[in-house]
């Protein structure tokens, strides 16, 4: 290999540095399906965004100082020789990550961090266990509905899952936003008196007896959300598309009647099934998010704040 390829190659390997970087933290791009949130699949996301970054901000460092500071390029490259050259891509990639990690990640994980707030929507997008796509024969009915509203089924009878796809699950948010818990989980919520919720027995596939899992139903309704509530809204004859860009609202004057666990009035999602299939959100109260995450391995980013406004 000539020296020329070898510099190409050194410069490509530091250019793809913090595409590999963020590919293995797994939090550049959010994919909604831990099955496939794996490393390869990020890296696809990451290498042309990082890498594209890294270069051209390598063109312009270089441009900017040829301009600005010739002689000291010169002087440089005389005592340094090409391989000078290799410190332009090290200076972009410092520069991305710091900018990157400071204005993005940092940001997004600022809004886990409002421990004054009161609601939360329970949405844990990066856990998701779903029982091989479905529930072995679980019935729903389908409800007619008006163009442009969202096809969700009503659940008549006890899920069904596999036994076997329970093992080592505590606690689970299933693709279709149910909530499965243990039984050594259930009475964790009943020792912290959690509220607006019961519990419906959960059926194995292979027989009619029931498991020592339960599946969580909200026995609570909000109210309708704040026209302030920001929403992504499509249509396309039936299927429709309602998806909540992170901002609900609900008025302050809810507060009272909440309970620990509560669904959502409005229904999201995409029938498609991506980014998730139809479902209402989990709104959650403050104390309900503790126990979650201090006893029940949930996460900070599984919760959203919502904002609470005044009357108008």
């Amino acid at each position: 290999m000539s020296p020329a390829d070898q510099f190409l190659l050194a410069g490509l390997i530091i250019i793809l540095i913090p595409s590999f970087y963020y590919a293995h933290k797994k939090n550049f791009f959010t994919i909604y399906s831990e099955k496939f949130n794996i490393f390869p699949i990020q890296l696809l996301f990451t290498i042309p965004v990082f890498s594209g970054l890294s270069f051209v901000i390598s063109i312009l460092t270089y441009l900017f100082a040829t301009i600005l500071f010739p002689s000291g390029v010169d002087l440089m490259v005389t005592y340094f020789g090409s391989h000078i050259g290799l410190s332009l891509p090290i200076i972009s990639n410092i520069l991305i990550i710091f900018i990157f990690n400071k204005f993005i990640i940092e940001k997004k994980n600022e809004q886990f961090q409002h421990n004054e707030n009161e609601l939360f929507i329970y949405f844990p997008v990066q856990a998701y266990h779903n029982f091989g796509g479905k529930f072995y024969g679980t019935k729903f009915t389908y409800p007619k509905r008006k163009k442009g509203d969202l096809l969700i089924g009503v659940q008549e009878s006890n899920l069904i899952i596999k036994s076997q796809e329970l093992k080592n699950i505590d606690f689970a948010f299933t693709f279709n936003g149910e909530i499965v818990v243990s039984e050594k989980s259930l009475q964790i919520l009943n020792e912290h008196e959690l509220t607006g919720f019961q519990t419906r027995p959960i059926q194995d596939y292979k027989s009619s007896d029931s498991i020592p899992f339960f599946q969580i139903i909200p026995i609570h309704t909000m109210p309708e959300m704040e026209r302030d509530t920001k929403t992504i809204y499509e249509l396309w004859i039936y299927a429709s598309k309602i998806i909540v860009n992170d901002e609900i609202y609900y008025n302050k004057t809810i507060l009272p009647e909440i309970t620990d666990f509560n669904q959502s009035f409005e229904s999201f999602g995409y029938e498609s099934n991506l980014p998730y299939p139809p479902q209402k959100y989990w709104i959650v109260s403050k104390k309900a998010r503790s126990v979650l995450i201090n006893e029940l391995g949930q996460q900070d980013y599984d919760f959203i704040p919502v904002h609470l406004v005044d009357d108008e």
